[in-house]
């Protein structure tokens, strides 16, 4: 691209922290509608969007889940149509691929990841949806439309689209009385279930049973709780080293942390050191190696795991004071 006479690289919108996700859920919606081929970077589905009765094809909504960058992280608000977190759907036109309008919903209650989505029509349901905007092609307007059944269409699109981005955002209730905060990593685990290929977790929390007044003072188990991730990029070998951040809560002593990687399979835990491994704890260049590492009380320090493509990882942790 030539700016002012002089050539300028535009930036790859994949590696945009917010636009990547939008641009992922692009690329399978085109892939879907042209009979082609594409394997998603995230966590990204595509849904057909249809009408029941006669069943009519009127387009496709690719909904992915992507990394968030969390407070402290530089944001480029100014560059993109929406802020963090990610939780819109682009509407958008089918030949010219523009984006008539960000529709704003609900975010994931989740502070690591967010979501976009991207809606295109079927190119002979195009006009339908041109006839539906405005002069400033900023929204799509059903009432606006004379033709009833064309009206109905565009009404149908935008209702399907909506609840099928509630349906497919919305993660299983916890289970027992935990709250927000208490949860466990393994939650967090379920949240991220299939995020390109990484997901932390951890063993489920244990329930207490009640106990009386004078048991109640007994000390809390240490709890280990991921407060940040990093993805890193897929070498030339097909591994990606990723960057979990954890802390320490609930103790007044050094803790020594040892951390469990797996792959999580259809059949459970697979311990396979080609598939997924421990790095080390640490920052670059050289993390330590090991997987156990010792923490002081309410301090936080990062552990590197390395996993193959498309394998899913389960990250565990056991605590104990050290010695």
């Amino acid at each position: 691209m030539l700016h002012e006479g002089v050539e300028v690289t535009l930036p790859d919108v994949a590696e945009h922290p917010i636009l990547g996700g939008f641009s992922d859920a692009l690329q399978l919606v085109r892939a879907t509608q042209t009979g082609t081929t594409y394997t998603p970077r995230f966590d990204t589905q595509v849904f057909p969007i249809e009408i029941k009765r006669p069943v009519e094809l009127l387009g496709h909504l690719a909904i992915t889940r992507f990394p968030r960058l969390l407070e402290g992280d530089d944001y480029p608000v100014d560059t993109v149509p929406v802020s963090g977190p990610s939780a819109h759907v682009a509407w958008m036109r089918h030949d010219a691929e523009l984006v008539v309008r960000y529709d704003a919903r609900t975010p994931i209650d989740n502070r690591l990841i967010h979501w976009a989505a991207v809606f295109k029509p079927e190119a002979e349901q195009d006009d339908n949806f041109a006839l539906a905007e405005p002069p400033a092609h900023d929204d799509w307007v059903p009432q606006s439309i004379d033709n009833r059944t064309t009206r109905s269409r565009v009404n149908v699109a935008i209702t399907r689209m909506r609840d099928q981005v509630t349906k497919h955002l919305t993660l299983a209730p916890e289970r027992g009385a935990e709250t927000k905060d208490a949860r466990s990593v393994a939650v967090l685990a379920d949240a991220l279930s299939k995020l390109i290929g990484s997901v932390p977790g951890s063993k489920p929390t244990p329930k207490s049973s009640p106990r009386r007044k004078s048991q109640e003072t007994r000390a809390k188990k240490p709890q280990v709780e991921v407060t940040d991730i990093r993805f890193g990029r897929v070498d030339e070998y097909g591994y990606r080293t990723d960057v979990f951040t954890v802390e320490i809560r609930d103790a007044t002593v050094p803790i020594e942390v040892t951390a469990y990687a797996a792959a999580l399979t259809e059949a459970g835990r697979l311990n396979d050191d080609d598939l997924v491994s421990v790095v080390g704890w640490g920052t670059d260049p050289r993390p330590m190696d090991g997987a156990r590492h010792v923490i002081a009380a309410g301090r936080t320090a990062t552990v590197r795991v390395k996993t193959y493509r498309d394998t899913t990882l389960d990250l565990r942790f056991d605590a104990e004071a050290a010695n």
